[in-house]
């Protein structure tokens, strides 16, 4: 299936769009938050991503005044033998977890905190609702939960609840460049004139033509990205640049075509075949210690500021005076496993090693620093920005001089050490 009317926008560093993470979950069976302001683009993804996995999409817009029925199941009145008695309806989750569909909850945070840690059940290990009625719901193969939110620096303003935070992988949408924003909005307009439908070079964008392929086996679903070159009228895969044959739809198999902005984000062909399970494992290994340390000094700073920092950590900030408790969503092995699984399936899809540990511990810092903590100052500096630095000190992300997040944070840890 091609999807005509979206064009993926939110690439990150290491190339994969936006549709390509949400796959990645998916296959993973781990449950997506999306932040950002409002008119980047969460809700589209969530319906664009479904018309390519060939599933439905339960739909729930939230508020202060959602009920917790509204969502898992709602009593009516129905006619039986003659007497009217109630029954119970299934609400968009419990639909979405018996059809092993999308449950999508727009504006999750605005439900108040008891109703969001009600839903918990659903999102964890567990995969599991009760109905008002007692009756238990379980969740079939294929259930995703994706939630999305509006984030605020405002830390007396609604967010999301933590233990609710901690279900979900997040992942961060930005307002658009100008170009792309541009062309998109025109792409709308033209819906109706196919002959007349701008093209991506007359805004100054490069478009790339990606594919989603996901076939379900007796062992799981299998995970294929892969890019179309032009010029040499082939698929090839997305990671190692090798041809590609097959991609058609079938019982089995769900195939999504579509566009992604190219923009300056790194993507290259970087390995022949994806790695063995020795490497993979060592990887691991590395990985895991380094990201437990980093939880560490992480849990350090939260309670203590920088003061109780080990020397070679505090030196990070040197210059910098001392850093006072820095407030963020503190990080639980939930967190990590969820980054190793990513890890590990980008291995062995062939993704590069380092850029696919890179994408793992993004995902940390952005659960980390999810919605109202994200932006939230300790001096002069964003939450974002310090942890961030702090995993480059661990070796887990590769440096980004040219990344503005990073940039002015980096120019002053150089200058002061």
């Amino acid at each position: 299936m091609e999807i005509r009317d979206y064009i993926a926008s939110q690439v990150t560093f290491e190339g994969l769009d936006e549709l390509q993470r949400m796959a990645l979950a998916s296959a993973l069976s781990l449950n997506i938050a999306l932040d950002g302001p409002p008119g980047v683009g969460k809700t589209q993804s969530v319906f664009a991503f479904a018309k390519i996995a060939g599933t439905m999409v339960h739909e729930k817009g939230c508020s202060e005044d959602t009920t917790e029925n509204q969502i898992i199941g709602f009593p009516r009145l129905v006619e039986e033998n003659g007497a009217t008695v109630t029954a119970y309806e299934n609400g968009p989750l419990a639909k979405a977890m018996e059809e092993g569909s999308i449950f999508y909850g727009d504006e999750f945070n605005l439900l108040r905190r008891d109703k969001q840690k009600r839903l918990n059940s659903a999102f964890d290990d567990r995969r599991r609702i009760s109905r008002a009625d007692d009756v238990e719901i379980a969740a079939r193969s294929g259930f995703l939960g994706i939630i999305s939110y509006n984030p605020t620096r405002a830390l007396s303003v609604q967010d999301l609840e933590d233990s609710v935070a901690d279900r979900f992988v997040h992942f961060h949408y930005k307002y658009m460049s100008a170009k792309i924003e541009a062309y998109i909005g025109a792409l709308k307009s033209f819906d109706s004139m196919a002959s007349q439908r701008p093209a991506a070079d007359a805004y100054g964008i490069k478009l790339e033509k990606r594919a989603i392929v996901m076939e379900q086996g007796a062992s799981g679903r299998a995970l294929r990205f892969l890019l179309y070159l032009p010029d040499k009228k082939v698929w090839v895969n997305f990671f190692s640049g090798t041809p590609e044959n097959g991609i058609k739809r079938s019982d089995n198999t769900a195939v999504g075509v579509y566009y992604a902005h190219r923009g300056q984000e790194r993507h290259l062909f970087n390995s022949a075949r994806p790695a063995d399970e020795t490497a993979i494992a060592a990887l691991v290994q590395d990985f895991s210690l380094k990201v437990s340390a980093l939880f560490n000094v992480i849990r350090q700073m939260a309670s203590h500021g920088s003061s109780a920092l080990p020397a070679n950590v505090k030196s990070i900030f040197s210059g910098m005076g001392e850093m006072g408790q820095v407030v963020v969503h503190l990080p639980s092995l939930r967190i990590q496993s969820a980054a190793v699984s990513h890890l590990v399936l980008l291995a062995k899809m062939g993704m590069d090693p380092r850029l696919a540990a890179n994408y793992a511990v993004e995902l940390v810092v952005n659960q980390v620093c999810y919605g109202k903590y994200r932006e939230r100052k300790n001096g002069e500096f964003a939450n974002y920005e310090i942890i961030s630095a702090l995993a480059e000190s661990f070796g887990l992300l590769i440096p980004r001089e040219a990344t503005a997040l990073n940039t002015g944070f980096n120019k002053k840890v150089a200058k002061n050490a």
